[in-house]
């Protein structure tokens, strides 16, 4: 899959959010400081090797899994525990980059800083006092027929997935359908 978002996969989404250009659907969700989740991740034993490949699926849905690739360099990450999925059949694609944030938690407060700057373009854009959190973020490139979405698992698990020749909507489904928060239970 052409994919330019992926070699600068949190830079272009923080700048993206930033300049006001992303969407998001709405979710409350339990607020944290700062500190105490960068202390909790500080504690936490990152996932293991073995334990991304238990989890990996080999479908979802009728995508096939056909590369993946665990603790690779990732692009304006320090992670040292993520893992690269691409799921694929003959007229769709998607591509999964899912980082343990756990002894990182530098890749988690990008996460929660992009949504809340999506949260504040919203508050501005509807005159709402109190913005609900995002589930996720996503951005549309209609130019390649592909969609991005970013969100966060239990602010623990960062989750960038681009899925090709399909809505916000369905990709979404394909994700949910993987459950990844599986891989922190």
């Amino acid at each position: 899959m052409k994919n330019k978002i992926n070699t600068n996969i949190f830079l272009i989404i923080i700048l993206t959010i930033f300049y006001g250009n992303a969407q998001g659907n709405l979710q409350n969700d339990n607020p944290i400081s700062i500190e105490a989740l960068t202390q909790k991740l500080n504690k936490t034993e990152p996932l293991t090797e073995k334990q991304y490949k238990n989890w990996t699926p080999k479908r979802t849905k009728d995508l096939k899994r056909t590369k993946y690739n665990i603790n690779t360099k990732i692009p304006h990450s320090d992670s040292t525990s993520n893992l690269n999925i691409t799921y694929k059949n003959d007229a769709k694609e998607i591509e999964l980059i899912i980082i343990d944030c756990a002894k990182n938690a530098t890749d988690m407060e990008m996460i929660l800083f992009a949504f809340d700057m999506d949260n504040q373009f919203k508050e501005k854009e509807s005159k709402e006092k109190k913005p609900s959190k995002p589930v996720y973020i996503k951005k549309i490139n209609e130019e390649e027929h592909s969609v991005q979405i970013l969100f966060e698992i239990n602010k623990r698990i960062a989750v960038s997935a681009v899925g090709k020749n399909m809505n916000p909507e369905e990709l979404w489904e394909y994700i949910t359908h993987l459950h990844i928060e599986k891989l922190i239970k």
